[in-house]
């Protein structure tokens, strides 16, 4: 005998991807850091060594090494290090 079905067909479940594709993160860094420039030390003035005077004329030849008067060296200036600035080179994640 027949049996007469009263039950509608079950519909199939479909999986629908609705998210979309997922997107890069955009990658920034901070600007980095500048350290400024170093300005340079002033030059010294020389020592002048003044030639020697005389109060009366000579009466006869004298033989002195005069004008050897000489200035004594400088102290060289150490360099200084350059400052390193510190900053992101890349993005932070």
């Amino acid at each position: 005998m027949p049996v007469a079905l009263t039950a509608l067909p079950v519909v199939p479940v479909v999986a629908f991807d609705a998210a979309a594709a997922p997107e890069l993160a955009v990658l920034t860094a901070s600007p980095k850091a500048i350290a400024g420039p170093v300005f340079p030390d002033a030059p010294e003035l020389p020592d002048l060594a003044l030639p020697p005077k005389t109060n009366a004329p000579p009466r006869m030849a004298v033989f002195n090494a005069t004008g050897l008067d000489v200035a004594a060296p400088v102290e060289p200036v150490f360099p200084e290090f350059p400052e390193m600035a510190t900053g992101l080179l890349t993005a932070d994640e």
